[in-house]
């Protein structure tokens, strides 16, 4: 039924939070007058946050670890500037030589 609707096997949800994550990163670089660069790349207040801490102390588990990069995710990652940026981080690393 999924794929009758266009999924490729995930819940529907899944793609739809992505959208809206897509949208909100779009709406926010064009608020910035889409810019080559940006300041709050990857920034404290780009990062997303698991609404979950109540969750997660009834069910005895630990906090949402924000130290722990592999698990962060940033609004950052579904904006344009993304590929921007990992382009000159793979440039500085000498990638592209």
């Amino acid at each position: 039924m999924w794929q009758q609707e266009g999924a490729t096997g995930m819940e529907p949800w899944v793609y739809q939070a992505v959208d809206t994550l897509k949208s909100d990163a779009m709406q926010c670089w064009r608020s910035r007058h889409r810019p080559e660069t940006c300041s709050d790349f990857h920034s404290e207040k780009k990062r997303l946050s698991p609404p979950t801490a109540a969750d997660r102390k009834s069910e005895g588990l630990p906090k949402w670890d924000k130290s722990n990069p592999a698990a962060q995710r940033y609004l950052c990652d579904y904006c344009p500037i993304r590929s921007v940026n990992e382009q000159r981080v793979r440039s500085k690393l000498g990638l592209y030589e």
